[in-house]
């Protein structure tokens, strides 16, 4: 989970109601999402705190790893419910989902209800699963599996993304339907909430080299939405809300209906009735993204021997030659400067000076960039940058880019 604040308590005290023990990966949350875990471990609840630093959304393998080493090995369970923060389970008597379990042998499909805010939910409230009352008339076509434990511990067992089937050696195991016990879905609470979500869910999956090309989608509509026309965002969240999730019809226009959770925790303690602007959980985000890229640039300007490289930078999109090593002076000749020497192989086409790095761009023009071996964007690194036609050099002849 990451950023769940608003609702994070909520689902630990009504999840309690129903299984034995919760163990949480916090997904480096920016806001005070741990804080509140902490207080109610403090509280005595048997909760287990893990973390993620990874600016990725790599949830398969780490749901997976969390299923196998923690909640099997470590803590010895029988079922494996592998669910969201923002996912309430559901049932149509008290003890549905025991009696559910008791009588299966393989996986559980639990099927998804989705909740949407309405304009006339009640502000003082600060428990989104009884604030939010309404949900959609038409059933989600998407569910989350519950796995017992000789299939939980299988070697080769693998949660799918999404956590909606368990998979051996990439296979989906087979799982029984049921319709006493369900999922209630809360996405979307607030406008503020759902922004800073969709943007950060959308950066996570641009941030995985190998993501599958339709992981996501149903985010990035939102996004590119959020992106385009923000007060449309806002002004229609509420309805977004109910198609958040695919349906088992295509219509247009989903309906709301009443139907309120019956939550089954205590009152919250730590849940605080204001919501952040989405810019407090996006900016710490994309900071972090920012500097995990640049960490990822200083590692690879090491060699394979240890030694620190040139840095690279591309070249200007859109302009001319940059390969010259001349400059234009004031009555318009082109000289070479004074005191310069030639760096790297032949046609390379910048200079060190005492000052910094000097580069011819276009044909007609020329810019002196005066910027300090100090100011190498590499920290330590005095070497200046190299030109794109080095670097092409250097990418045909194998070296990694």
């Amino acid at each position: 989970m990451r950023n769940e604040a608003d609702i994070v308590e909520a689902f630990i005290r009504h999840t309690l109601a129903f299984v034995d023990q919760i163990v949480i990966l916090d997904h480096a949350s920016t806001d005070d999402t741990n804080g509140i875990v902490k207080a109610l471990r403090d509280e005595g609840l048997p909760l287990m705190l893990l973390s993620d630093s990874t600016v990725g959304y790599w949830q398969s393998p780490r749901m997976t790893m969390l299923m196998r080493e923690v909640a099997v090995r470590q803590c010895e369970a029988e079922w494996v419910l592998p669910l969201d923060a923002d996912e309430f389970i559901a049932e149509r008597q008290a003890g549905c989902l025991r009696r559910v379990l008791a009588e299966s042998s393989g996986p559980v499909h639990l099927r998804w209800t989705t909740y949407a805010p309405r304009r006339t939910d009640d502000p003082n409230d600060a428990n989104p699963a009884t604030r939010i009352r309404f949900r959609a008339s038409e059933e989600s076509t998407w569910y989350k599996v519950i796995v017992p434990r000789q299939l939980a511990a299988h070697e080769f067992a693998a949660l799918t993304t999404g956590n909606h089937e368990v998979e051996i050696d990439g296979v989906a195991s087979v799982a029984l339907p049921t319709r006493d016990v369900w999922l209630a879905h809360f996405p979307v609470r607030s406008g503020a909430q759902f922004a800073g979500k969709v943007s950060i869910k959308q950066l996570q999956r641009l941030a995985m080299h190998n993501r599958h090309p339709g992981w996501g989608y149903h985010m990035k509509r939102f996004y590119d939405l959020l992106k385009t026309d923000p007060d449309q965002f806002y002004d229609s969240y509420c309805d977004a809300a109910l198609a958040y999730a695919p349906r088992e019809t295509c219509s247009e226009s989903p309906t709301a209906i009443e139907e309120p959770l019956h939550y089954a925790g205590a009152a919250l303690r730590y849940t605080s009735t204001s919501h952040p602007v989405f810019q407090q959980t996006l900016l710490p985000y994309a900071e972090r993204l920012a500097g995990v890229r640049g960490h990822v640039r200083r590692t690879r300007s090491t060699d394979d021997r240890g030694r620190r490289t040139r840095a690279r930078m591309p070249p200007v999109k859109g302009v001319g030659n940059q390969t010259s090593p001349q400059r234009t002076t004031a009555s318009g000749d082109c000289r070479r400067l004074e005191g310069t020497r030639s760096f790297g192989r032949a046609g390379t086409s910048e200079h060190k000076t005492g000052t910094g790095i000097h580069r011819r761009v276009g044909s007609t023009g020329t810019v002196a960039l005066a910027r300090p071996h100090s100011a190498c964007p590499f920290r330590g690194c005095s070497t200046p940058v190299q030109d794109a036609a080095t670097r092409s050099r250097q990418t045909s002849s194998g070296r990694s880019e």
